[in-house]
């Protein structure tokens, strides 16, 4: 009796412990889904209607050796909405880069986008508004249609603003994948807790991916910030700060941006805006980034296409 007594305790605590772990193994494996974001379909308007196309994983193009990346916060205000967004439409097609990263997209802006057929015979666009990844304001990409679509997913962020990562992954020699990152941090200087732990687990990511990534967006705290800026990796380079050394480089100042400083009337001059790379064994390298953005609506000498100027970056293979 002493011997089955004692069998039933030890199977009972072994089919405990197998419970424990696959307990665990569901949690982690939740958590890993959740971490991978949710993956998304894209879109690409053919004749009069738009098309829903799926990410392939073996996905291969044309070698790609350079890549133009722009970065903007289009702003969500509905001062001169319109033509606000015409603006930055018209500054897109001039600079056509090989892919578009915005920040405070709302459907209006995206409606503009759809709108304009120079703007969709060249690019895949990352929502329709059917894929609802807007919410009332979010993060959208545009990349040209000859860039390989291997994956695109939407990770959520721990945020009250409902702040996420926009993940696309691509290829530049059929056999190594390349990421690019948008992302729109949580807001105000207060926060800086939430953006520490956005980032955190934005940078986590890419890391595990080991492979080469860039990150771009509004990051809504300022290189000079001191104890903000030791939340970027060493391993994560700042694209402005490496090329550009000492300049400011501010992406809202409302010294130049008249129509920045006539909604809240106080002065402002920060670098939130950043493009960061994260490339091991220096496989890519970035060649140039500028401002843009830093002009008025033409006609409207008081309204700026946004109250964030963008960020206009190239990067090249090392070979």
């Amino acid at each position: 009796l002493v011997w089955v007594t004692g069998l039933f305790v030890i199977t009972s605590c072994f089919l405990y412990f197998l419970s424990s772990k696959a307990s665990q193994l569901e949690i982690v494996q939740q958590t890993m889904n959740h971490f991978k974001g949710r993956e998304l379909m894209y879109f690409v308007k053919s004749g009069n209607q738009w098309e829903t196309k799926t990410p392939e994983s073996d996905s291969c193009g044309n070698s790609l050796e350079s890549i133009h990346i722009l970065t903007w916060n289009v702003w969500f205000g509905r001062l001169e909405q319109q033509k606000r967004g015409l603006s930055i439409i018209e500054q897109l097609n001039e600079l056509s880069p090989t892919v578009a990263c915005f920040q405070e997209v709302t459907e209006y802006f995206l409606e503009q986008l759809k709108a304009d057929t120079r703007v969709t015979e060249q690019y895949f666009f990352s929502d329709d508004s059917t894929q609802q990844t807007l919410g009332s304001y979010g993060v959208l990409m545009l990349w040209k249609k000859d860039l390989p679509v291997r994956s695109l997913r939407l990770v959520s962020l721990p945020t009250r603003m409902s702040r996420s990562l926009l993940l696309l992954e691509t290829s530049f020699d059929c056999q190594n994948s390349f990421w690019i990152g948008t992302v729109h941090l949580e807001s105000m200087e207060p926060n800086a807790a939430a953006r520490k732990a956005q980032l955190e687990q934005i940078s986590t990511l890419l890391q595990s991916l080991d492979q080469t990534s860039i990150l771009v967006g509004d990051f809504n705290f300022c290189s000079t910030w001191k104890t903000e800026n030791e939340n970027i990796p060493a391993d994560f380079v700042d694209v402005w700060a490496s090329l550009r050394g000492q300049e400011a480089g501010w992406t809202e100042d409302t010294h130049i941006n008249i129509m920045r400083y006539n909604q809240k009337h106080k002065h402002k001059q920060v670098r939130f805006d950043r493009t960061l790379l994260r490339s091991p064994g220096n496989q890519w390298q970035p060649q140039h980034i500028r401002i843009i953005g830093t002009d008025p609506v033409p006609n409207l000498p008081d309204i700026w296409p946004s109250d964030h100027f963008g960020l206009s970056s190239k990067f090249v293979l090392n070979k």
